[in-house]
């Protein structure tokens, strides 16, 4: 996520390949998990025109794809907006075959818990009672914020009130950890910093977090940032690795989403491919991040008219 803008993901249900030839996703025989995009929606702090409840949200995923995306939870987020019962325009008649419906992912509504910063408005605070209407699934805790902590430090106490706002609003967290400052303020973030991370989480804390990616948006990272020189895609698979393995080595069970990659994944600026040829047994559930509408044009409206092009980027990401 970049500074004004908002954006949700959640695992699809459907396994896809992984690594990508000619600007498309070609099979890759260690890869076990699914693609995730992650679509630019409105922040939880706002008061969405034309928000619908639980009903509308849905028809909205099902419209633009929300099969998709760590917070497909891309689809949630137009959902959020739908306005009719069956999540599309006031007025349109939709025709539904039970004949032709297919399972989902459980954690196909998501929503990116955002902004929890101060300095940046707080926008999530006491915002638990609209969220629970939203019937989210899942609720990523991360962004440039969690990854830098330059405006304000991303810390446990932090955690702990994101994860209790997700329980409380009926999420799972999907928790991000920084590759850039740990949450101890050290840089450069390390892979032991990264596995005490889970360690207090799911050990002293109990928490059961399922969840977790590791950084954000990489190939937007300045050269300060960046934890070694000279910094691309196969420099973030040595990172992303060494991250992936001290987390595992803590809890086993829990399920690793990346790269995050802001844009980086297109035919003539790919650094999806070259990650995935070196890292598909350290990702669970691939995320790439997608911004389809400026923050002032994210209405209802616009959401539901990118559809077509939602599936398109899906489109041109799979076999």
């Amino acid at each position: 996520m970049r500074r004004g803008l908002r954006n949700v993901s959640s695992p699809s249900s459907q396994n896809l390949p992984s690594s990508r030839a000619r600007g498309r996703v070609a099979p890759h025989a260690s890869l076990s998990g699914v693609l995730a995009l992650v679509l630019g929606v409105l922040p939880l702090g706002c008061s969405a025109s034309g928000g619908a409840g639980p009903t509308g949200g849905a028809g909205g995923a099902a419209d633009t794809g929300g099969v998709g995306g760590a917070g497909g939870a891309g689809g949630a987020g137009a959902g959020g907006g739908g306005s009719a019962t069956t999540g599309g325009a006031p007025g349109t008649v939709v025709t539904v075959s039970l004949a032709t419906l297919k399972s989902v992912a459980p954690t196909l509504r998501g929503q990116n818990y955002w902004s929890w910063v101060v300095a940046f408005g707080a926008q999530v605070s006491g915002t638990e009672q609209l969220a629970t209407a939203l019937s989210l699934n899942l609720l990523r805790i991360g962004g440039a914020e969690n990854d830098s902590s330059a405006d304000e430090p991303y810390t446990r106490a932090v955690i702990d009130g994101a994860v209790a706002y997700a329980r409380a609003v009926g999420a799972e967290p999907l928790i991000q950890v920084p590759l850039i400052k740990d949450v101890d303020g050290q840089t450069p973030a390390t892979a032991a910093s990264a596995a005490n991370l889970v360690t207090y989480l799911n050990k002293t804390k109990s928490y059961g977090i399922k969840y977790f990616s590791i950084g954000n948006e990489p190939d937007l990272y300045t050269p300060a940032q960046a934890p070694v020189a000279s910094f691309g895609a196969a420099q973030l698979c040595v990172q992303f690795s060494a991250f992936a393995d001290a987390m595992k080595a803590v809890d086993p069970s829990i399920v690793i989403v990346g790269p995050d990659l802001s844009w980086k994944y297109v035919t003539g600026n790919d650094w999806l491919s070259p990650f995935l040829d070196g890292c598909a047994s350290k990702v669970d559930v691939v995320a790439v991040h997608r911004y389809p509408l400026a923050p002032t044009a994210t209405t209802a409206a616009a959401d539901l008219a990118d559809g077509p092009r939602f599936r398109a980027s899906l489109a041109s990401l799979a076999p």
